[in-house]
C-alpha cells in the first residue's frame, strides 16, 4: 500500500493529466487550485461519526429520496460541496486509507460488518459520482510477517523500542503465537479481516475490484492499469521505487538478549543493535 500511495503522490502531475487527483496517506497539498479541498475530503470520507449519522438518518426517515435526506447531515453536505470542485473540473478522486480494510462497524440494514456506510455514500453522491472500491489481496503467510515487522521495526518515535527492558522497553515479538495476539494490533487478536469478509461488507452496495498484490513486482503499475491511468503507467516505466522495505529486527532481538551482560551505564539500545549488524556484515560475512 505504501508503494502505491507514494507513487501516486510523486507522480501527481501526470496523474492529473489522466484525470485523477490522489487524496490520502502521503498526500501533498500542492495541486494548484485543488489542494485545499483534497485533504479535507479524505478526512470527511473516512469519518466514522459522519457515516453513523447518515445511517441513523436513513433508519429514521425511510425517505424515498434518500439523497435529499442525507443532505441534512452537515458533514455529508460539506463532503458533497467540496466534491463539486472536482466534478466541475471532470476529475476523479483516489482515496487511500488502510483502516478502511479492517474497521468493523455494523450499520442497521447491512448484514455484514464493514468500514463505511456504503449505501448512504452511494445515495449521497448519485448521480454525479460512481464509487469504485479497490481491495488489495495479499496471502496471509506473506502478509503476517510483514505486518509484524511494521510493528517491531525501529523508529525514533517508538519509545519502547528505544529502551532496555529494565527501563520499560520491550523486545520484538516472536511471530507465533505472540504477534497474533499482540496488544499493539488491538485487544487479544488482530483487528484485520480476511479479504472475503471485506468484500462481503462492500460488494452488495458499490463496484469492487480486487488488486492481486502477487501478480507482479510492480504493484503500482498494476494499480494504474486497473484504473486506466495510462500516462501515469508510462511514467512508472522510468521509476524503480519500492517503498517501505522490510527491515530486520534480528539485531535488536540479539541486543535485548545481551542486556544483562552489558556494562552499566549501558549504551543506547539502538547503538548496540547497529553495532551487532555492522559486526555481522563486516566480520562474520568475511570469515
Amino acid at each position: 500500500t505504501t508503494t502505491i500511495q507514494e507513487t501516486l503522490t510523486d507522480l501527481k502531475d501526470v496523474l492529473l493529466e489522466d484525470g485523477f487527483v490522489y487524496t490520502g496517506t502521503f498526500y501533498q497539498s500542492n495541486v494548484e487550485g485543488l489542494s485545499e479541498a483534497s485533504l479535507e475530503i479524505h478526512e470527511l470520507i473516512k469519518n466514522k461519526t459522519c457515516h453513523r449519522e447518515m445511517s441513523q438518518v436513513r433508519e429514521r426517515l425511510n425517505s424515498s429520496n434518500i439523497g435529499e435526506a442525507l443532505n441534512t447531515v452537515p458533514c455529508a453536505r460539506e463532503l458533497k460541496r467540496q466534491l463539486d470542485v472536482y466534478y466541475n473540473n471532470s476529475l476523479s478522486l483516489i482515496v487511500s486509507y488502510e483502516t478502511l480494510g479492517y474497521l468493523k462497524i455494523k450499520y442497521h440494514d447491512m448484514p455484514h460488518v464493514t468500514s463505511l456506510d456504503w449505501i448512504s455514500l452511494r445515495q449521497l453522491l448519485l448521480p454525479d459520482w460512481e464509487i469504485v472500491v479497490i481491495v488489495g489481496y495479499r496471502r496471509f503467510y506473506d502478509w503476517l510477517p510483514s505486518s509484524m515487522q511494521q510493528v517491531d521495526r525501529w523508529t525514533s518515535r517508538k519509545q519502547k523500542l528505544n529502551q532496555w527492558q529494565s527501563e520499560g522497553g520491550r523486545a520484538p515479538h516472536t511471530l507465533f503465537p505472540d504477534f497474533y495476539k499482540t496488544v499493539e494490533l488491538g485487544s487479544r487478536q488482530m483487528p484485520y479481516l480476511f479479504t472475503d469478509a471485506v468484500l462481503d461488507g462492500i460488494r452488495p452496495y458499490v463496484h469492487v475490484h480486487i488488486l492481486n498484490l502477487h501478480a507482479t513486482r510492480y504493484v503500482s503499475a498494476t494499480f494504474c492499469e486497473l484504473i486506466g491511468a495510462h500516462k501515469t503507467l508510462t511514467a512508472l516505466a522510468n521509476t524503480s521505487t519500492i517503498s517501505n522495505p522490510t527491515q530486520t529486527v534480528d539485531y535488536d532481538r540479539i541486543a535485548m538478549a545481551a542486556e544483562s551482560i552489558l556494562p552499566v551505564p549501558r549504551p543506547q539500545r539502538r547503538d548496540v543493535a547497529l553495532a551487532i549488524a555492522e559486526f555481522h556484515k563486516t566480520t562474520l560475512f568475511n570469515e
